[in-house]
């Protein structure tokens, strides 16, 4: 159970922050008439799961949704917002699991260098061209109902 206190700060990271950042660079984007926006989703905001917990798929799924919000709102200004939304990648957040991922699974996994270029390609595609949701996962899915004591 997440308890309110958990759910909180997993928002304000993972949501609150984004939509704080994006209303911090929108004016000078729109003064200049161009602009690009990147934000970190995670497939746990398109398919929830066990595994990331309520909390984090929720603020996750509400970030690809204000990303899409802002296309909607700043279409024709010349911004341009773009949702990266990676699989499982081989961070040290993986370290805090129940069960660990073992070297032969992490090495199967997206690294946070695969993500970079990812973000790199957007931000580097003509101010002409929007890619508004990049969807990076590992060829080899894992399966982890095991980690989440469903077999």
């Amino acid at each position: 159970t997440t308890t309110p206190e958990e759910l909180r700060s997993v928002i304000d990271s993972n949501l609150i922050g984004t939509i704080y950042l994006s209303q911090a660079v929108m004016p000078s984007m729109l003064e200049r008439g161009e602009g690009t926006i990147i934000n970190v989703s995670s497939l746990a905001g398109v398919t929830p799961g066990l595994l990331a917990g309520m909390a984090y798929s929720a603020a996750k799924a509400a970030v690809i949704n204000f990303t899409s919000f802002l296309n909607a709102e700043f279409k024709n200004t010349g911004v341009r917002a773009s949702v990266v939304i990676p699989g499982e990648v081989d961070t040290p957040i993986l370290d805090g699991r129940p069960v660990n991922p073992s070297r032969d699974a992490r090495d199967t996994m997206v690294t946070p260098e695969d993500a970079a270029e990812a973000i790199t390609l957007i931000a580097g595609l003509p101010q002409r061209t929007c890619i508004p949701e990049l969807v990076i996962r590992p060829t080899y899915m894992r399966d982890t109902s095991a980690e989440v004591g469903i077999l």
